[in-house]
């Protein structure tokens, strides 16, 4: 282990609470946070990153561009290893929708990613029910985008 990795883990496990590095529970982040509710952790100099994902990079390994870390424990500031796992933005908002930490009220939109994604979907075929168990997406608002009510024009089928 590199000494800038020992010094990454030891700055990392001072956040922790105390107590709660217990295997099956969540480590309970006690530094730094975000004003979204996840960790805040400095990673190098002027680098900083969330501490689930500075959890996954300490303790299983790097990160990918495209993807997200997930918490399967869906606590924002759990930093446990085995309650994280990589997954796209399209599988993260999806897993967030479908146990309901979306927050969508009237009017708001849904991100540009999960959209597209959407509309992919729509163009393969797949029927509104299929999209909504992929997306998390409601099937009305699905329908909407198929006929083009919203999100754009609408498009001759």
């Amino acid at each position: 282990m590199s000494t800038i990795h020992q010094n990454r883990y030891g700055r990392f496990m001072s956040k922790l609470q105390p107590g709660s590095f217990k295997r099956n529970e969540c480590w309970i982040w006690a530094g730094a946070t975000k004003g979204n509710g996840y960790g805040n952790f400095r990673w190098a100099d002027r680098e900083y990153l969330p501490a689930h994902k500075a959890a996954h990079q300490l303790f299983v390994g790097p990160v990918p561009a495209e993807m997200d870390v997930c918490h399967s424990c869906d606590i924002r500031y759990c930093v446990n290893p085995d309650h994280l796992f990589l997954g796209s933005r399209i599988e993260n908002m999806a897993d967030a929708s479908g146990k309901g930490r979306l927050k969508r009220g009237r009017g708001k939109k849904l991100p540009e990613t999960l959209l597209q994604e959407v509309r992919r979907l729509i163009a393969l075929n797949m029927t509104p029910k299929q999209i909504e168990e992929a997306t998390g997406v409601s099937v009305w608002t699905i329908s909407r985008i198929a006929a083009g009510a919203i999100y754009g024009e609408r498009r001759a089928a």
